[in-house]
C-alpha cells in the first residue's frame, strides 16, 4: 500500500488568537533530533527563549520501515528489522521470521530452535546491560556505564562468531539461519566472555 503525506489537521496547529505578537517563532523539534530517538515531533512556539506553546505529534517510530519493505522479500527484510531496535537487534529477527514461518506452515529443526533461543537470550542480556548501564550514566555513575558496555563487547564477539557481524547480525532466515555454528571454532569464540562457560560443540549439535 503506497504511503502518502496529507496536510496536518487544523486542530493540531495553534489558533491565530494564540500566536501572540510578531516576535514569536515556530520551531520544529524532531523527529530526527537525537534527544527524541525519532519517535516524537514537537512543534514549539517560542517567545524569545520562552516556550509558550507545544504541540506534540506522535507516530514517527516507523521511520519509513514499512515503505522500505514494499520491494523486499521475507529474507531481505531482516536487514530492516535489525535496525528497529539498537539495544538488541537479534530480538526483532526472531519474531519476524517466526511469524513468516507460522504463516507458511514451516516447522524449523530442534537445533535451529535451540540456536535461536540462545541468540535471543544473548540479546536479552545485551538489552539489559544497555538499560542498566545507561541508567547509571543518567545518575552520574559513568563507571557503571563502562562496565555494562564492556560486557556487551563479549556478546558482540559471540554474535560475530555466530553470524559474521557484531551488531546487525541478519542471522535468521525463513526456515532456518544464515549459517550454522562452526563447532571447531568454539574453543576460541564459544566462551561467554571472561569467566564464561565454554560451549561444547557436540552437545549443541545434538
Amino acid at each position: 500500500m503506497p504511503y502518502t503525506l496529507s496536510p496536518a489537521s487544523p486542530e493540531l496547529l495553534p489558533l491565530d488568537s494564540q500566536r501572540g505578537g510578531e516576535n514569536r517563532w515556530t520551531l520544529n523539534f524532531g523527529p530526527q533530533h537525537p534527544a527524541t530517538h525519532t519517535t516524537l515531533r514537537l512543534v514549539l512556539e517560542l517567545d524569545g527563549e520562552r516556550v509558550v506553546r507545544c504541540t506534540p505529534h506522535i507516530g514517527y517510530l516507523h521511520s519509513g520501515f514499512e515503505k522500505l519493505g514494499e520491494h523486499l522479500n521475507y529474507n531481505q527484510y531482516v536487514t530492516i528489522v535489525d535496525r528497529m531496535d539498537y539495544s538488541a537487534p537479534i530480538y526483532n529477527e526472531l519474531p519476524w521470521h517466526g511469524a513468516a514461518e507460522k504463516l507458511m506452515g514451516i516447522e524449523i529443526t530442534p537445533r535451529c530452535k535451540a540456536l535461536r533461543t540462545i541468540a535471543g537470550e544473548l540479546g536479552r542480556i545485551q538489552s539489559h546491560l544497555l538499560c542498566v548501564g545507561a541508567a547509571g550514566l543518567d545518575l552520574g555513575a559513568f563507571t557503571a556505564f563502562l562496565y555494562g558496555f564492556n560486557e556487551r563487547e563479549a556478546i558482540y564477539d559471540i554474535f560475530e562468531f555466530m553470524s559474521g557481524q557484531r551488531f546487525h547480525t541478519s542471522w535468521t532466515r525463513v526456515g532456518g539461519l544464515n549459517m550454522d555454528l562452526d563447532a571447531g571454532g568454539g574453543a576460541e569464540h564459544g566462551s561467554a566472555g571472561r569467566g564464561g562457560v565454554q560451549a561444547d560443540g557436540e552437545k549443541v549439535r545434538e
